[in-house]
């Protein structure tokens, strides 16, 4: 029997996966963990070598102030939803006419194992709404730019109905609040593991005043 020698072609004529595209997804995928090694991170050690406790208590204590968004038990990361609150004026114009935009917090959280323990890292993002409130909306008529002085031709009906888009800008991280969450997410650890079982239905000053009887520094 003949053998076709086409039919056996060198392993150099295989297909192989384009080594672009293996490059790229390599890229992607360190620029995601870059993403999230970015985060000016303020980090704690929970009195626990329980990971599954320990994420509990973490979104026990984020759901405590904040509106979880998302939580992942196999990646150990809490996200709430964003929190309005009041921030500060700079004396802009926008301030001073109180359109100067309101303020948001959204915070992240992650609880791995480091060594024979567990910690817990928490960021709390500040945006800032750029866009004013009630500002008015640009119109654009495509008509070459008219004396000073000339009437402009009146918007549309639409253009009164259209809604103001919201755009946020990041404002940078609270250290100081994301450092109190960690205390109470510490808190909260170290009465369960005392008590061998999460405590219920108290708030985060409770446990910690608690705690503090127990010795908890």
């Amino acid at each position: 029997m003949g053998v076709d020698m086409d039919a056996r072609a060198p392993y150099s004529s295989r297909p192989m996966i384009p080594v672009n595209r293996l490059l790229l997804v390599a890229i992607l995928a360190l620029a995601a963990v870059g993403c999230e090694a970015s985060r000016p991170w303020q980090t704690r050690v929970l009195g626990t070598n329980d990971r599954q406790r320990a994420f509990e208590a973490a979104k026990d204590v984020l759901g405590l102030h904040y509106e979880v968004a998302e939580s992942n038990w196999t990646a150990g990361t809490v996200e709430t939803k964003p929190q309005m609150f009041e921030g500060k004026k700079f004396g802009t114009l926008a301030d001073v006419r109180g359109a100067g935009g309101r303020w948001r917090r959204i915070v992240y959280c992650q609880v791995e194992h480091d060594g024979l323990g567990v910690v817990a890292h928490v960021a709390v993002l500040m945006q800032r709404e750029t866009s004013a409130a009630g500002a008015a909306v640009a119109y654009d008529t495509g008509q070459p730019e008219r004396a000073s002085g000339a009437e402009k031709p009146p918007l549309p009906a639409s253009e009164y109905e259209r809604p103001v888009r919201r755009v946020w800008s990041d404002a940078g991280y609270d250290a100081n609040l994301a450092s109190e969450i960690l205390a109470e997410m510490a808190a909260k650890v170290e009465l369960s593991e005392r008590r061998e079982t999460p405590s219920q239905g108290q708030s985060p000053k409770d446990i910690i005043e608690e705690s503090r009887k127990y010795g908890t520094p």
